[in-house]
């Protein structure tokens, strides 16, 4: 049986040249994208509908590299395949699953860019992006003998990651009734055979994390809205901030991860507790007529809740 597996590397361009190629190349993507996000939402506004099919941009994007030559430096295959997302996007539309698409913001959507195959090479320690060349990478690789099928390179806050997508087999397990129940707690995950997995404990890193909101509070002078820009200190606690949340989400998510491969790899039947999540962590605040009380402590509780 096949099944993709995807593996998180991480990136490093050695040379500002390089890095200054990668974030060139995911603005030709957010440009791209934000030019067809505008042009179809007036095409619908205009005539009740439009044509958002994948394969009928392809020419449009022609005829838009040749008004703006500048995207010409850049793969049209890459740029192209970050179009991809805006046909399933009006697919759900259509459905009323969804809603529009959304324009990407400058200074508030991550950078990412995607690839596909024959769009790039991996070759050891190396992946090879078209009209990119060359970039270091680092990180385990348990599918070395396996050829990628796609991938995509993304800038968070604590530098360039690279997601790239394995087609492998997967050997099937013998069937076997071996059930386990779990009661998902605050801040545990209780089994029904007694053993109890406790969430990664991040206290440090969310004291560190208010302390650098607090920062940015006190040096934020207006916004980008007001046409005011931001001070180069207020960007360095923005940036403190961020990696520090980055940390965060890494720690529980590798601490998910190595919880649900136990479970996973132990028992063929898992048993969970229908929650009502979204009632749990509801606010307290209450109205202006009617205020809640003990607002400050259900806020902790609904992290907590949310955090498990």
């Amino acid at each position: 049986m096949k099944t993709y597996r995807t593996i998180r590397y991480r990136l490093h361009p050695k040379s500002q040249v390089k890095a200054r190629k990668l974030h060139e190349l995911a603005g030709a993507c957010r440009f791209v994208w934000n030019h067809f996000v505008g042009v179809l939402q007036d095409e619908y506004k205009v005539y009740g509908r439009c044509n958002s099919s994948f394969y009928s941009i392809g020419p449009r994007l022609i005829n838009l590299r040749k008004q703006a030559p500048w995207l010409q430096d850049y793969s049209c295959a890459i740029v192209r395949l970050s179009l991809k997302p805006l046909e399933t996007t009006y697919r759900q539309f259509w459905k009323g699953t969804g809603g529009l698409p959304k324009f990407h913001g400058k200074h508030t959507h991550m950078p990412s860019i995607p690839f596909a195959d024959k769009m790039f090479k991996l070759q050891g320690n190396y992946l090879h992006i078209q009209k990119i060349g060359q970039v270091k990478l680092s990180g385990h690789n348990p599918y070395s003998n396996t050829k990628p099928v796609s991938g995509t390179i993304k800038c968070e806050a604590t530098g360039w990651y690279a997601y790239i997508v394995y087609e492998v087999e997967v050997t099937k397990k013998p069937e076997s009734l071996k059930p386990v129940g779990i009661d998902r707690n605050v801040g545990q995950v209780a089994r029904s055979d007694g053993v109890v997995h406790y969430t990664p404990d991040v206290a440090v890193l969310e004291a560190r994390k208010r302390r650098y909101q607090k920062m940015m509070a006190r040096r934020q002078r207006g916004n980008r809205k007001q046409g005011i820009k931001p001070s180069h200190r207020y960007l360095k606690a923005r940036n403190l901030h961020a990696r520090t949340q980055q940390k965060i989400v890494q720690a529980r998510t590798n601490w998910c991860h190595q919880v649900s491969k136990e479970i996973a790899s132990k028992y063929t039947l898992v048993y969970l507790e229908d929650l009502n999540t979204r009632g749990m962590t509801k606010s307290a605040k209450g109205t202006a007529d009617n205020p809640g009380k003990h607002v400050k402590q259900k806020a902790g509780l609904n992290r907590e809740i949310l955090n498990s």
